[in-house]
């Protein structure tokens, strides 16, 4: 993909959610290597852009409206997440608490919450999930449960779920909420440390 295309495209958007209008005629290009933080306050429309943009929302179509993945008009659910790793609260609060982190980063291959009885790795997999564990330094904690970590060692381990199937780019939703100074630390640290590798990541804070 050229990166004179925008990886996505917005043009006077329109959500509606529960009856309740969230987003309106909003228009946005984001860019290839820009690495970008949305600030707004709770309720300002952050949330319901990133449910936009990972198609758990859809906007209301009009003639005068668009919205395009990576200058694609149709794509599929599936490029979405090959493309474009998440990151959010909503995703750690559906990771059952007794279920392995290793389990949990490698449930991203598949789209789902946990590892299932059918699901199983192939040897590229193991391989893509090894390493990445040594990236983020997580070896210590791929046999824990993901209800006995830190605030900060779930965060990490969502970090690694959203970076198993290399994408190109990585969105968080108010990734250092709820924690400690060291541990907000440590995130930033890892955050850097993508950009750095030329990961392109949009960011959400209050």
């Amino acid at each position: 993909m050229s990166n004179n295309i925008p990886w996505l495209e917005l043009k006077n958007i329109e959500v509606w959610i529960n009856n309740t209008n969230v987003l309106s005629k909003l228009t946005l290009n984001l860019n290839y290597g820009d690495n970008i933080v949305i600030l707004g306050p709770n309720g300002a429309g952050k949330t319901s852009l990133i449910k936009l943009i990972e198609r758990s929302v859809y906007p209301i179509v009009s003639k005068d409206s668009k919205i395009r993945y990576f200058g694609e008009k149709n794509i599929s659910l599936w490029d979405i997440r090959s493309k474009i790793g998440f990151v959010t609260l909503n995703i750690q609060n559906r990771i059952c608490s007794t279920t392995k982190s290793a389990d949990a980063i490698c449930s991203g291959f598949f789209g789902t919450n946990k590892l299932l009885k059918y699901q199983s790795l192939t040897q590229s997999q193991k391989t893509r999930f090894r390493r990445l564990s040594e990236y983020l330094s997580i070896e210590s904690i791929a046999s824990n449960n993901f209800g006995n970590l830190s605030e900060g060692e779930k965060r990490t381990v969502l970090i690694a779920r959203a970076l198993i199937n290399q994408p190109e780019i990585i969105i968080l939703d108010e990734p250092t909420c709820n924690l400690d100074f060291k541990s907000k630390h440590k995130i930033l640290e890892v955050l850097d440390k993508l950009s750095k590798d030329e990961i392109t990541l949009v960011q959400c804070y209050p």
